[in-house]
């Protein structure tokens, strides 16, 4: 769980735990540590080629801040996000 962050701080989170997850587009997706490795590496290598932003709903609204790394844990895929004090629309 997040805990409070001042808006202009950086923090890494959570963003996909290891696990079963269920996607309206997929269906049943298991998140293993090959799936988050392959994810880090397309990141890596500029896939996509946008800068991620992390928003409430997934549909292109406002931004609450942007990923600026990826990294592959034990528990799942963490992103670093720099947090913005004024939504953006991404």
């Amino acid at each position: 769980m997040l805990n409070t962050v001042e808006l202009s701080d950086t923090a890494w989170i959570n963003i996909l735990p290891v696990g079963v997850i269920y996607d309206r587009r997929y269906g049943k997706v298991v998140v293993d540590k090959a799936l988050i490795d392959k994810m880090v590496s397309n990141y890596k290598a500029g896939i996509p080629s946008y800068q991620l932003s992390v928003d409430l709903d997934h549909e292109g609204g406002k931004a609450y801040g942007w990923i600026k790394e990826l990294e592959a844990r034990e528990d799942g895929l963490y992103a670093l996000v720099e947090f913005i004090k004024t939504a953006q629309t991404s």
